[in-house]
């Protein structure tokens, strides 16, 4: 997928806010992107990472569930959402998708 210049950009500093711990800030930037690209599934990766970073486990999922069902073979989001389901106690889903990343 092609990004415009200015798609770029705000996946640049999405990630550097998550990155950086500045999740808020990186949330309005990935949702500038979402609202323009939905169908990109590292815009949701990352607009989930930030949700975890603010612990918001709920809307962590539905975005890396919806980067796995656009990415199937996105192996970083289906880690992630291991690692979330994890959290929230969710044991044998998490082992399953740790086990299916391999």
């Amino acid at each position: 997928m092609r990004l415009t210049p200015s798609e770029r950009l705000a996946l640049a500093r999405g990630r550097r806010g998550v990155e950086r711990g500045d999740a808020q800030g990186a949330l309005d930037d990935l949702r500038t992107l979402l609202a323009t690209r939905p169908g990109f599934a590292d815009a949701h990766y990352w607009v989930a990472l930030a949700h975890e970073e603010q612990g918001e486990l709920d809307p962590a999922v539905d975005h890396l569930e919806e980067a796995l069902r656009l990415n199937p073979g996105y192996v970083e989001a289906r880690l992630a959402l291991a690692c979330v389901q994890e959290q929230r106690g969710e044991w044998k889903q998490a082992r399953a998708l740790a086990e299916g990343a391999r």
